[in-house]
């Protein structure tokens, strides 16, 4: 699970931020996926209508949390002064 903001954020390098903000990407790209209709998500919808309710749902938190965790890295990344 993603958080807005975790203990210690003030204390976080500029190296550290950058990793995270990576991390964040590759958890966007796959929530972005869960967004999606797959072949799975279609058996799924076929089989059991409500799993494909409960993967996009899933995944638009998912992407809502990253998202706002990476405004938060961003905004200490410009504080600190970050160069990457």
């Amino acid at each position: 699970m993603v958080t807005k903001t975790q203990v210690g954020d003030s204390k976080l390098t500029c190296g550290e931020i950058e990793t995270q903000l990576v991390q964040l990407e590759e958890i966007r790209a796959e929530a972005k996926k869960g967004k999606t209709v797959s072949g799975a998500n279609v058996a799924a919808a076929l089989l059991f209508w409500p799993a494909i309710i409960g993967n996009h749902a899933n995944a638009t938190e998912a992407l809502a949390a990253a998202n706002e965790r990476h405004e938060v890295l961003v905004a200490l990344a410009n504080k600190k002064r970050c160069k990457f």
